[in-house]
């Protein structure tokens, strides 16, 4: 429940550039520490319980080029604090606690009114970061996303036009909240694994899996190496090409002119299958190659031991021959453990936005020895993978 606040109507009166304790205590639990905002704009004769006012945050790790960092000595405060420049809202001054710490200079409040009123925040950024620091404030150039998001849902759920009433607010709080805790997962970070940073729980994956390969092998081989390479390079049909890609990790072991040929395919390719069976053929010949990408799995158990691989390598933007935006091809596996050879009927593989929304999945039939899905994208997009099995679940998270 809230915090008794029957002594509201004898605080003073809001002024611009006051900060504000607001009165969140929960029985709860959700919230453990004090949330402060920037007076904006008192309330008017005409709505006298409406203000508007700018959220602060303790998370002085996400300083970016819109959240500007103020100091105790100018706060007051005996902490430093991240004024969020690009949230403001309106409050209730029902949800005002008590006036602390300092009121900020006219200089400091024009200053941040007019870093959250930018449209484009790299504008005049060199000029701009002068300003701030001859105010003895600080202002990073990143931005952070996921940061902005969970700070907006929250500060805007207290928006008197977002509610009916206290029951209401306190239902969408806690709701965002748990969000919080959501959002706030470790994330597994797939683009570091190519700096050789291993998570305990991920092992890297020193061989290809025989059992159930990308896609399965050929028996036709062609033994004439030279006329494989040249119909690769030649070759219009995808399937064909496939085909062909395949039979050089049985016709090739080390060949440079196969592994140059097979590069050149992942290099190019925009098409999802081909690049992954460029990447398989590659692994059989040279394993440690670059080009054949990372591969790691962990084990999940679902009351049956599962082995869980997550494929990652670089993709490149065809015209240019060169890597993209930091964009990145990802194949997930299933397969069985080493003491069963098939899946257990109707495993699902399933793939989630960052909000939690089903992608896509694929569900396991009782003959498959392994199900897949392939995805695409581009560095700090953010996804979860679940592995379901009779209504118990496994969730990884993932950061590309």
């Amino acid at each position: 429940m809230f915090a008794d606040n029957s002594s509201h109507h004898f605080l003073p009166p809001p002024h611009p550039g006051e900060i504000w304790e607001l009165n969140l205590a929960w029985d709860s639990g959700f919230l453990s520490e004090n949330r402060y905002v920037i007076i904006i704009r008192e309330a008017q004769p005409k709505y006298p319980t409406i203000l508007s006012a700018m959220l602060l945050s303790a998370e002085t790790q996400y300083l970016s080029d819109v959240d500007i960092l103020i100091p105790p000595a100018i706060s007051g405060l005996d902490r430093d604090l991240l004024a969020e420049t690009w949230n403001v809202h309106n409050l209730s001054t029902n949800l005002l606690f008590r006036r602390v710490g300092k009121r900020l200079s006219r200089q400091i409040y024009d200053l941040l009114l007019s870093i959250g009123d930018r449209q484009d925040p790299k504008s005049g950024q060199i000029s701009l970061v002068r300003q701030v620091r001859s105010l003895e404030l600080e202002i990073a150039s990143q931005s952070n996303l996921e940061f902005h998001q969970r700070e907006h849902i929250w500060f805007y759920s207290l928006n008197p036009s977002a509610i009916v009433n206290i029951a209401d607010l306190m239902e969408q709080t806690i709701a965002v909240e748990r969000e919080f805790i959501d959002l706030a997962r470790i994330r597994t970070s797939l683009s570091t694994w190519f700096q050789q940073i291993i998570e305990p729980e991920w092992q890297e994956r020193n061989h290809v899996d025989r059992r159930t390969p990308i896609a399965t092998r050929s028996d036709d081989a062609d033994d004439d190496l030279t006329l494989t390479i040249e119909q690769i390079k030649s070759i219009d049909d995808e399937v064909r090409r496939r085909q062909l890609i395949k039979k050089l990790a049985y016709i090739a072991t080390s060949h440079h002119q196969a592994i140059e040929t097979l590069i050149q395919s992942i290099v190019t390719t925009q098409d999802e299958e081909t690049l992954w069976v460029a990447v398989d053929s590659l692994r059989q010949i040279d394993l440690e190659h670059p080009h054949a990408g990372i591969r790691r799995s962990k084990s999940i158990d679902l009351g049956t031991n599962l082995n869980f691989v997550v494929n990652i390598v670089p993709r490149f933007d065809r015209r240019t021959n060169n890597q993209s935006r930091a964009r990145f091809g990802i194949l997930l596996q299933v397969y069985p453990d080493r003491d069963n050879t098939y899946l257990p009927a109707n495993l699902k593989l399933i793939v989630r936005d960052e909000i939690g929304d089903d992608l896509t999945e694929v569900v396991a039939r009782s003959i498959d020895r392994c199900i897949q899905l392939k995805l695409s994208g581009t560095q700090t997009e953010i996804f979860s993978v679940c592995l379901e099995l009779d209504g118990i679940e496994s969730i990884s998270d993932f950061i590309i």
